[in-house]
């Protein structure tokens, strides 16, 4: 497959970074059993010297209420941005997300439960979305039981945590280029 281009430089690096990602996907597709075809990440540097820093949950584990909230707040954030990037997958995840939506600073528990269980849910159902992966993800599976406390939350929300952070690795070492 070849694109067809004016001689303009504009059209050509447009052109060039299309080709980049026809083949990055490709070649993940058929050679790779990575489950991404790029790394979530913020951008930086300029174009001369551009850079790429990988997101992921950063937050403590869970072992109070104070750090429930802390860690719900991060992995909502990231959540929601892996799921919409069309970079990381075939196309953006717009069906498994979090109904409850992002916890608050003064999350009750029994709301913090109710969300946590929602990202359970949605987590686990977006690993094998049907046209979302170039592999599905049999392996970051969430098994922690639904929470119903705060030791249970606890638990719930560390099994999010490793589980999205595993799921989120599995991606090639290099970036895709993307025209803004």
């Amino acid at each position: 497959m070849a694109f067809t281009t004016t001689h303009d430089a504009d059209s050509i690096a447009h052109a060039t970074i299309e080709a980049d990602k026809v083949w990055k996907r490709w070649v993940i597709a058929n050679l790779s059993t990575t489950i991404h075809y790029d790394t979530l990440a913020t951008p930086g540097g300029n174009y001369r010297a551009p850079t790429a820093t990988a997101r992921t949950v950063t937050a403590a584990n869970s072992s109070s209420l104070a750090t429930a909230r802390t860690l719900a707040r991060d992995i909502h954030v990231i959540y929601t941005l892996h799921i919409a990037s069309a970079n990381s997958h075939t196309t953006a995840d717009s069906t498994n997300t979090i109904a409850f939506g992002l916890p608050v600073l003064a999350e009750t528990l029994a709301n913090l439960i109710t969300w946590a269980n929602q990202c359970k849910a949605a987590y686990n159902a977006h690993r094998t979305q049907a046209s979302k992966h170039p592999t599905n993800d049999t392996t970051n599976i969430v098994t922690a039981t639904d929470a119903t406390n705060q030791g249970t939350l606890d638990t719930l929300l560390n099994d999010i945590k490793t589980q999205i952070i595993a799921h989120l690795a599995s991606a090639p070492g290099s970036v895709m280029v993307v025209a803004v």
